[in-house]
């Protein structure tokens, strides 16, 4: 079953669907207008129709992009980050297909190293190789022989002679020939004495690998490119080598790595193709017709020297950008490290929590470019991410308040989701008794890679800083959790759960009934209870403090729904007190925690293994768990004598 399947890929890319005498092919024509569809709108029908979402239904995207109908697309949905960028490509195939401005200019995905474009590009030739052309011929013997320049059979007439005999075919002036046909068809029809009914028409799949219909030029060097890699080159027989780009693109898609290197007398050839729909060969052959588009990226920098330059004015007239930023969204730049852990053997190895999204904030960070010049914060990473900035905290903007004021570069500078991977990359051999990945050894390979390729830049260091204490806290957060697991206590989500829900009764005078033993509690009741942990965890005007917890998850359930668990992560106050109460708690913590040769009671010991398997529940490895730990009681110097419990006992 597996290998037939196989076999069906293998064999649409070899053979040709259907064909037709020139006649035939004319007279089905006016009922077939599949027969005479364009280059984009080829392409436009392999983007498919997309899926439309309002933004006004997802309050997330209503504040990431306004009042707006979104599209997006399945054949890019891996491709994380980059919706608006993608619902602009099918713009642009669309409108090429109505035959407006876009059918004539090169498509140019422009932005800074490693944005994806060559993913993009991929995947566009990916989606036109699904296609097929028709494509002029001649019988033979053996078989068909094709144009070598795939030149679509209305190529043989011209407009102002054949434009009114062709329209009993329904067929439309506009829809022939601008330049006449290709010396391969014009040899053909010297031989056939101008008999053009010995001509046929084949239906030729596209295909990637041949470069049948579509073609890739790359420069193997700065600005060196001969231009028969676009034309083609007579040979030394005097026949006429058809294998440049244009020649295999005659009715599909040329990519064009680095466009803006090569010398400008090379790429003339291109002008003329998107211009007037033909280009001249190599010594003195030509015209020959093209009716493709042209695909091209590059970098920021390299654009910006081409337009410059006042002798590439008609090809910079002739270019449709399309910007590529970083991912300025945490959220998407995190499923991006996801997809390429996945699609490496990295993705079986270890990787402890909190790992991804670690290096999705340091490089998110390193792009944004808040007015003033001064440092980005992370509240501001979050409103870039949908949050709602009343949530996030006080002093948050609006993410229209921040774009608002942001400098130009934002988006084209920064830590590369390239060197991003390549930092987590490096970080799995960091330990040499494990291939594994954590936070904290990601975050020293940054600091190498920050100092290697960013000139040791002094605000990406702050960064790392900030998000190893931030990981500290979050560290610290999940082995209280397994520490408290191994007692049979509550977690602090239990505790937080609890008061919340206390709170709220209170709040809403509501009776309160007790789980377990079903006694009912009166507001007086539930303030009594509530005054007792807020004694124990210090909180101070404790009927403001409720009052604003109580909002706070009102308003988180506004979009989740009423009977949503509101995170402890998410209200910061209230996390800091439960956290701070659990630690003064701390009992026996380093004694159970610790990794080492001493001596432990059998009771501590039993405790130790259940917090190693808690650990390793929340996705630590066991040598993550023990390298982790150490790192953690060394930043907050605990010993195997935990010096809270010191205290306590003094």
């Amino acid at each position: 079953m597996l290998l037939t399947e196989l076999n069906r890929s293998f064999q649409r890319q070899v053979r040709q669907l259907n064909s037709w005498t020139l006649g035939e092919f004319l007279k089905e024509c006016g009922d077939n207008k599949q027969l005479v569809v364009s280059t984009a709108s080829s392409m436009h029908t392999a983007l498919g129709t997309g899926v439309r979402t309002s933004t006004s239904s997802d309050p997330r995207l209503h504040r990431l992009f306004g009042d707006r109908v979104l599209t997006r697309y399945s054949a890019f949905e891996d491709f994380y980050g980059l919706g608006t960028v993608i619902e602009e490509i099918a713009q642009y195939y669309y409108l090429a297909a109505q035959g407006l401005a876009q059918r004539k200019k090169i498509l140019c995905l422009i932005g800074p190293p490693g944005t994806a474009k060559s993913m993009l590009a991929n995947r566009i030739k990916q989606l036109f190789g699904q296609t097929s052309m028709h494509v002029l011929a001649v019988k033979k013997e053996s078989g068909f022989e094709l144009s070598p320049v795939f030149e679509h059979p209305f190529d043989l007439f011209n407009r102002e002679e054949h434009g009114e005999l062709l329209k009993k075919y329904a067929i439309k002036p506009y829809q022939l020939g601008a330049g006449g046909p290709s010396p391969w068809a014009w040899e053909h029809l010297q031989s056939f004495e101008g008999d053009i009914t010995q001509f046929h028409v084949v239906q030729v799949p596209c295909s990637v690998g041949q470069q049948v219909g579509i073609a890739r030029i790359e420069p193997q060097t700065d600005q060196e490119l001969d231009v028969s890699v676009l034309i083609g080159a007579r040979n030394q027989d005097g026949s006429y080598r058809y294998t440049g780009g244009l020649n295999r693109a005659g009715q599909g898609i040329l990519e064009f790595v680095e466009m803006f290197k090569v010398k400008p007398d090379v790429l003339r050839p291109l002008l003329t193709a998107m211009e007037e729909g033909f280009y001249s060969g190599n010594d003195g052959i030509g015209p020959i017709p093209f009716r493709g588009m042209i695909l091209c990226h590059s970098n920021w920098d390299e654009w910006e020297a081409f337009k410059g330059d006042k002798k590439n004015k008609g090809l910079v007239d002739r270019t449709f950008l399309i910007e590529v930023p970083y991912c300025m969204q945490l959220s998407e730049e995190e499923k991006i490290y996801e997809r390429m852990l996945r699609e490496s053997e990295l993705g079986e190895k270890p990787r402890a929590p909190y790992t991804t999204k670690t290096l999705a904030r340091l490089t998110v960070l390193s792009r944004l470019r808040p007015t003033g010049g001064t440092i980005p914060t992370i509240g501001m990473m979050r409103v870039y991410d949908g949050e709602d900035p009343e949530k996030v905290g006080d002093g948050v903007k609006t993410l229209a308040q921040y774009l608002e004021g942001n400098s130009p570069s934002e988006g084209r500078e920064g830590i590369s989701t390239r060197s991003g991977f390549q930092i987590i990359s490096a970080g799995f051999t960091a330990d040499p008794k494990e291939i594994g990945i954590d936070p904290e050894l990601l975050l020293e390979e940054a600091l190498k890679v920050i100092a290697r390729d960013y000139a040791g830049k002094a605000s990406y260091k702050k960064f790392v800083e900030e998000l190893l204490k931030q990981y500290l806290e979050s560290l610290e957060r999940d082995i209280q959790l397994a520490y408290a697991k191994t007692r049979g206590g509550d977690t602090p989500q239990d505790r937080f759960n609890r008061y919340e829900e206390l709170a709220r009764h209170w709040s809403y005078d509501e009776v309160y009934k007790v789980p377990g033993t079903g006694s009912i509690w009166d507001r007086e009741q539930i303030n009594q209870e509530l005054t007792a942990i807020e004694k124990a965890m210090e909180i101070k005007d404790p009927a403001n403090f409720r009052e604003k917890l109580v909002k706070h998850c009102l308003r988180y359930r506004e979009t989740l729904g009423e009977k949503a668990i509101v995170p402890l992560e998410t209200y910061e106050p209230m996390r800091e007190l439960i956290e701070t109460k659990m630690r003064s708690e701390g009992g026996n913590l380093a004694q159970v925690i610790a990794f080492g040769d001493f001596k432990r009671d059998t009771k501590v010991e039993t405790a130790h293994d259940k917090f190693v398997a808690y650990m390793v529940e929340q996705g630590y490895s066991k040598r993550q768990t023990e390298r982790l730990v150490g790192w953690y009681m060394a930043e907050k110097k605990l010993s195997f004598h935990d010096p809270v419990e010191e205290t306590k006992k003094e």
